[in-house]
Protein backbone atom coordinates (compact mmCIF):
# COMPACT_ATOMS: atom_id res chain seq x y z
CA UNK A 1 0.00 0.00 0.00
CA UNK A 2 1.21 3.06 -0.59
CA UNK A 3 0.33 6.98 0.53
CA UNK A 4 0.51 10.16 -0.97
CA UNK A 5 -0.99 13.31 -2.71
CA UNK A 6 -1.42 12.94 -6.64
CA UNK A 7 -2.64 16.16 -8.49
CA UNK A 8 -4.54 15.49 -12.31
CA UNK A 9 -4.65 18.56 -14.78
CA UNK A 10 -7.88 18.60 -16.30
CA UNK A 11 -7.00 16.15 -19.01
CA UNK A 12 -5.84 13.44 -16.47
CA UNK A 13 -2.57 14.07 -17.04
CA UNK A 14 -0.98 13.27 -13.49
CA UNK A 15 0.43 16.67 -12.70
CA UNK A 16 2.18 16.24 -9.57
CA UNK A 17 2.35 12.67 -7.21
CA UNK A 18 5.41 11.12 -5.00
CA UNK A 19 6.84 9.67 -8.13
CA UNK A 20 7.77 13.63 -9.68
CA UNK A 21 6.70 16.09 -6.22
CA UNK A 22 8.66 18.93 -8.57
CA UNK A 23 8.74 18.10 -12.06
CA UNK A 24 5.51 20.35 -13.10
CA UNK A 25 6.09 22.92 -10.38
CA UNK A 26 7.04 26.49 -11.71
CA UNK A 27 6.57 28.21 -9.04
CA UNK A 28 6.04 27.96 -4.76
CA UNK A 29 6.23 30.75 -2.07
CA UNK A 30 3.97 31.84 1.12
CA UNK A 31 4.69 36.17 1.49
CA UNK A 32 2.77 38.91 3.05
CA UNK A 33 0.75 41.13 0.54
CA UNK A 34 0.09 44.81 1.96
CA UNK A 35 -3.34 45.69 1.97
CA UNK A 36 -4.73 47.05 -1.72
CA UNK A 37 -1.38 46.12 -2.67
CA UNK A 38 0.00 44.14 -6.05
CA UNK A 39 3.15 41.64 -5.47
CA UNK A 40 6.08 41.19 -7.98
CA UNK A 41 5.24 39.64 -11.03
CA UNK A 42 7.04 35.78 -10.62
CA UNK A 43 8.44 33.84 -13.75
CA UNK A 44 6.27 31.47 -15.40
CA UNK A 45 6.15 30.99 -19.23
CA UNK A 46 2.41 30.57 -20.59
CA UNK A 47 1.32 31.96 -17.08
CA UNK A 48 -2.34 32.85 -19.30
CA UNK A 49 -2.35 29.85 -21.13
CA UNK A 50 -4.89 27.98 -18.53
CA UNK A 51 -4.59 24.75 -20.53
CA UNK A 52 -0.61 25.08 -19.78
CA UNK A 53 -0.66 26.62 -16.12
CA UNK A 54 -2.78 26.03 -13.23
CA UNK A 55 -1.87 29.03 -10.73
CA UNK A 56 -3.78 28.28 -7.09
CA UNK A 57 -3.72 30.94 -4.02
CA UNK A 58 -4.06 30.28 -0.90
CA UNK A 59 -4.75 32.26 2.66
CA UNK A 60 -5.78 31.32 5.96
CA UNK A 61 -8.52 34.08 5.96
CA UNK A 62 -11.11 33.05 4.25
CA UNK A 63 -13.75 35.68 5.28
CA UNK A 64 -13.25 37.51 1.79
CA UNK A 65 -14.46 35.61 -1.34
CA UNK A 66 -12.20 37.16 -4.25
CA UNK A 67 -10.15 39.06 -2.09
CA UNK A 68 -6.94 37.53 -4.39
CA UNK A 69 -6.79 38.81 -8.03
CA UNK A 70 -4.42 36.66 -10.55
CA UNK A 71 -2.78 39.03 -13.08
CA UNK A 72 -1.40 36.34 -16.25
CA UNK A 73 0.65 37.31 -18.86
CA UNK A 74 2.70 35.13 -21.27
CA UNK A 75 6.04 35.53 -19.31
CA UNK A 76 4.60 35.56 -15.90
CA UNK A 77 2.05 36.53 -13.19
CA UNK A 78 1.27 38.43 -9.90
CA UNK A 79 -1.35 38.52 -6.96
CA UNK A 80 -3.11 41.48 -6.07
CA UNK A 81 -4.71 41.61 -2.70
CA UNK A 82 -8.46 43.36 -3.03
CA UNK A 83 -8.48 43.89 0.95
CA UNK A 84 -7.90 46.67 3.37
CA UNK A 85 -5.44 44.49 5.33
CA UNK A 86 -2.29 42.92 4.63
CA UNK A 87 -2.55 38.88 3.75
CA UNK A 88 0.06 36.09 4.29
CA UNK A 89 -0.40 34.31 0.98
CA UNK A 90 0.79 30.66 -0.16
CA UNK A 91 1.19 30.42 -4.31
CA UNK A 92 1.33 27.22 -6.18
CA UNK A 93 2.12 27.23 -10.12
CA UNK A 94 1.83 24.06 -11.95
CA UNK A 95 2.68 23.27 -15.63
CA UNK A 96 -0.09 20.98 -16.79
CA UNK A 97 -0.11 20.91 -20.00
Amino acid sequence: MSYGLSVFSQSGTKIFGTDFRTQNQQYNSTFTLGANSTSSTFSCANANDSTKVAIAVFSANRLFPGMFTVNTSSTGFSISNTTSSSQTVTVIAFRIG
